[in-house]
């Protein structure tokens, strides 16, 4: 959209003679430093509450935009200015003049600095710029993954059409009881189970990536610059989902030894694949809601998160009441079992996501 808008009016520039500029950006994170002792060192992604960073020359005839969801404080080599609410702008040239040399900016912010977005904002005449269309890598992989894993999913439609049904049946997750769960998933270890484990694990895989790379500063934690290194995040992120499962498995096998609910595995288990499927298809349509109507709004990704996480906790309370109607254990030994095997995970997974 935003390259038709430009050849539109670059076809009319050529037309009418006349060059008007166009506002470019330029997020100047890559030049943070941080203070460590008394020397300044490249940010790497710290958790503080303060950013540091040079006014060159090269950002002569721009303007410096500082945002934040909170109130910030900003100082001029070392010297408070002045404290800003959510947005301040900065016209460089004048700043450049007052100090003569390039002056350090200093932002501090009470929360952590990952919700401060600092760049360059600059006018260029349409003449002057390239009109060339970059590769949108992320595109790209989005259009090639996709593709991959729709081709994937119908092969599991096919192999095996009730179970692939039953994973998504988000009745079943929100049910008080659960029927007929040993006919459609079998044993945990079936090729075909692992290969429904490694599906969602690429999916929820595409999901994060899609979420770290696209969200606002606090939520972005990487940024894709090739097709094939989105290949390598989504690898590494499905591997990561993976793993995770594994250890979920071994955490169920754990506490059902030590609850006494050896017969719950399977269940409890396949329970909490079935509800990983339903949040990540949520999710998915979501996402694609997002960018297909334009929506541009940051908090967007937060509200995605809460609310996958958010729909996991409802889902272990149905769980909980499902195991209710298939033990006479008391109800305490019960919480205490789901707070072992389902909540803890839940709360580290919250944090490590939030973080």
């Amino acid at each position: 959209m935003k390259t038709a808008v430009l050849l539109i009016l670059f076809f009319l520039n050529a037309m009418g003679g006349s060059t008007q500029p166009i506002e470019l950006t330029k997020d100047l994170k890559n030049s943070w430093k941080v203070l460590k002792g008394n020397v300044l060192e490249d940010y790497q992604g710290e958790r503080i509450h303060s950013i540091h960073f040079f006014v060159t020359e090269e950002y002569k005839g721009g303007t410096i935009s500082i945002t934040a969801p909170e109130e910030f404080t900003l100082f001029v080599d070392g010297e408070l200015q002045i404290r800003a609410g959510s947005e301040l702008r900065i016209n460089v040239d004048s700043l450049l003049s007052v100090k003569g040399y390039s002056p350090l900016l200093s932002v501090f912010n009470k929360d952590n600095v990952k919700t401060i977005k600092t760049e360059l904002i600059q006018l260029r005449p349409l003449d002057n710029l390239n009109f060339v269309r970059a590769s949108d890598h992320l595109n790209d992989f989005i259009i090639i993954s996709s593709l991959l894993l729709f081709g994937f999913f119908i092969v599991l439609f096919r192999f095996n059409t009730r179970l692939t049904i039953d994973y998504f049946n988000l009745s079943k997750v929100l049910s008080f009881q659960e029927r007929e769960d040993a006919i459609f998933t079998g044993r945990i270890g079936s090729s075909v189970n692992v290969l429904f484990f490694v599906f969602i694990s690429m999916f929820i895989g595409l999901l994060l990536l899609v979420i770290f790379n696209s969200g606002p500063t606090a939520v972005q934690k990487i940024s894709i610059q090739s097709t094939s290194a989105a290949f390598i995040w989504w690898f590494f992120f499905s591997v990561m989902v993976l793993g995770f499962l594994v250890v979920k498995l071994m955490l169920v096998y754990i506490m059902s030894a030590l609850f006494g609910f050896k017969s719950m595995v399977r269940f409890q288990f396949f329970n909490f694949i079935r509800s990983l499927y339903v949040t990540a298809a949520l999710m998915g349509i979501g996402l694609l809601g997002y960018f297909v109507f334009e929506l541009e709004k940051p908090d967007f990704f937060y509200f995605l998160l809460a609310a996958a996480c958010g729909f996991m906790i409802l889902s272990s309370f149905f769980f909980y009441l499902k195991l209710m109607s298939k033990t006479s254990s008391a109800g305490f030994h019960l919480f205490s079992y789901l707070c072992g095997s389902e909540i803890i995970l839940m709360v580290i997974l919250i944090k490590v996501l939030f973080n």
